[in-house]
């Protein structure tokens, strides 16, 4: 075994630690040790880490900050991974020009799996665009909301999906527009665009109080 994690070591560029203590990366905080344990910054470093593991067929867990993920109460065989990559930023506005005025329909943001969500949320209000406030005050990560659908009444993050980008069990890099659903559960989420419209931000921030208060309520 340890000269499978050397090569793994070796392929990734990285040393791995060993028996590490999860309650300190979850917010369940639970007794659970990775066999071996991995951060990682980029969404290349993911894939990289990811793939060698895989040649090597040592198994692989991926979870992001502040996670909810219940873990089982003891050492989880092969190599965890944190992943950190959270990069976000706009990338593409549509409109029209109206009385010599360019006016907004929508907007794409393009979020990596490891940004935290409520970040991202506030991001969002703040250029005033809807779609995301009613994920106000939700833990973790898109990845991890997009996981589960994170929600408030009617309104859920997925709603807003315009594409995604996956790891596929085969080690393939794909990006993704239509049936959706079937990639959520499965493959390993690397990134998503999120097609959001102009709001007024005072509206949002009403919105996303209203929900955010729920969910404290909820965990009190």
């Amino acid at each position: 075994m340890s000269e499978i994690i050397e090569q793994l070591e070796e392929q990734i560029g990285k040393k791995l630690r060993h028996n590490e203590q999860l309650s300190t990366h979850t917010i369940l905080q639970e007794n659970t040790i990775a066999e071996l344990y991995l951060e990682v910054e980029t969404i290349d470093d993911l894939v990289k880490a990811v793939k060698a593991a895989r040649n090597l067929d040592i198994p692989t867990f991926v979870f992001g900050s502040g996670s909810y993920t219940s873990l089982p109460d003891e050492t989880i065989l092969g190599l965890v991974i944190k992943n950190n990559a959270r990069k976000f930023d706009k990338m593409i506005m549509t409109g029209k020009v109206r009385d010599q005025a360019i006016g907004v329909d929508e907007m794409l943001i393009q979020a990596e799996s490891g940004t935290l969500i409520n970040q991202l949320v506030r991001f969002t209000i703040e250029e005033g665009l809807s779609g995301l406030e009613y994920q106000l005050g939700m833990p973790g990560t898109v990845g991890g909301a997009i996981h589960t659908n994170a929600g408030y009444k009617k309104n859920f993050v997925r709603d807003n999906i315009q594409a995604i980008r996956i790891l596929t069990d085969e080690g393939n890099v794909e990006m993704h527009v239509e049936n959706l659903e079937k990639y959520f559960s499965d493959a390993i989420l690397l990134s998503v665009i999120f097609r959001l419209t102009p709001e007024d931000k005072k509206i949002l921030w009403e919105r996303a109080t209203e929900a955010g208060e729920y969910r404290s309520k909820q965990r009190s």
